[in-house]
């Protein structure tokens, strides 16, 4: 029987509020 592992998952983003942001995905990723 194989064993139940966790998933991993990793967000990057090319922005970060509210360091660098010039569109729409900056607030996205802080929602994140």
């Amino acid at each position: 029987m194989r064993q139940k592992s966790k998933m991993k998952l990793l967000f990057a983003s090319a922005e970060i509020y509210p360091y660098a942001k010039t569109g729409g995905l900056a607030d996205v990723a802080q929602a994140l």
